[in-house]
């Protein structure tokens, strides 16, 4: 089953803007299992589908301020956590989503908190946005928890849109319900303001059309004038190539820049050298890090396929097959 399976067109009126004003008229879809068939009825009708000996299971979880926002270390990047589960309460251990996860690297500390009281240290990468942190705190348990949640922030939408007739009540509805779920604030969008649909709102005039888009005009960021950047070397190989050596470069904010390669013998160094530098022009250009590695990876050699075929470990489908590798595990993709 893919993601995509999930995605569908919602028009924009059965988009739920407010709740019934007697809660148990809400919409209750059922499903008869045998036939297939399908009702829909209002919730105060469930009572009709139980018999004797049923069972009435209650969902009474609550959101919890998981969504956190820090700093990185020397940089000051700004970083987003979103806490998942405590993976072992004694060492403070906690499994989360770091946002852009590209800048967050093993041994990263992140600062949180005005006085950034709260630091934590990054200690394991486990998917490709998901990390491993040990909280550096010395207090108890208890003590820890509380603050580490008057720091976060429920990960529900703040920002609310609603349609062009809601009323002054709509409003003060909407202000009630953020308050009664402990949202820090909100805003509220009516249709037609400059602010892009928050629920999907737009007109056809709206809509960008491939004419729209200006070719021949991106200029790629200068090389010179920039300090010191990190680099990190992936070793790879193909059929031609035993060695090819891929440095990654990336800027102060954990961007990455350029890319350069080196091989030890055979090989076409001008292809190479050719690709390389294309795609250091697109990463200076602004495209995305996940394209150009779509793109790298879309070029396979029969050499490198033979090789794999035959049992060989650790050979790339080709030479831009390995630097899209290197750019995927360095952008952590």
């Amino acid at each position: 089953m893919k993601l995509s399976q999930f995605k569908f067109k919602l028009p924009d009126e059965k988009i739920a803007v407010n709740p019934p004003k007697n809660r148990d008229e809400a919409k209750l879809m059922v499903l008869h299992k045998k036939t297939g068939e399908i009702e829909h009825r209002l919730f105060k009708d469930i009572i009709q589908y139980f018999d004797e000996g049923d069972t009435f299971i209650f969902n009474d979880t609550q959101v919890f301020p998981a969504r956190l926002y820090g700093n990185k270390e020397k940089t000051g990047a700004k970083i987003e956590v979103f806490l998942l589960r405590e993976l072992n309460e004694e060492l403070r251990l906690w499994d989360v989503l770091v946002d852009p996860a590209r800048k967050i690297r093993i041994g990263n500390k992140l600062y949180f908190g005005e006085d950034n009281s709260m630091v934590a240290e990054v200690i394991d990468n486990t998917t490709s946005r998901g990390r491993t942190l040990r909280f550096l705190y010395d207090g108890p348990h208890e003590e820890f928890k509380r603050d580490l949640y008057a720091l976060g922030e429920a990960p529900i939408p703040d920002d609310v849109r609603h349609i062009r007739q809601a009323t002054p009540e709509d409003i003060e509805n909407i202000y009630m319900v953020a308050f009664e779920k402990g949202c820090k604030g909100i805003t509220v969008f009516r249709d037609n303001c400059k602010r892009a649909s928050i629920l999907g709102f737009s007109s056809k005039k709206d809509e960008k059309t491939e004419k729209d888009v200006k070719l021949n005009h991106l200029e790629p960021i200068a090389r010179k004038g920039l300090g010191p950047l990190d680099g990190r070397t992936y070793r790879k190989r193909t059929a031609c190539v035993k060695a090819l050596y891929v440095t990654v470069n990336s800027d102060e904010n954990g961007d990455i820049f350029e890319i350069f390669t080196n091989k030890s013998t055979h090989g076409c160094a001008a292809n190479i050298a050719t690709i390389t530098r294309l795609t250091s022009l697109a990463l200076r250009s602004g495209i995305k890090v996940e394209t150009i590695v779509q793109e790298l990876k879309e070029n396979s050699c029969p050499a490198c396929q033979q090789l794999i075929k035959a049992g060989e470990k650790g050979v790339s489908l080709s030479c831009p097959y390995a630097i899209g590798e290197a750019l995927e595990e360095e952008y952590g993709l």
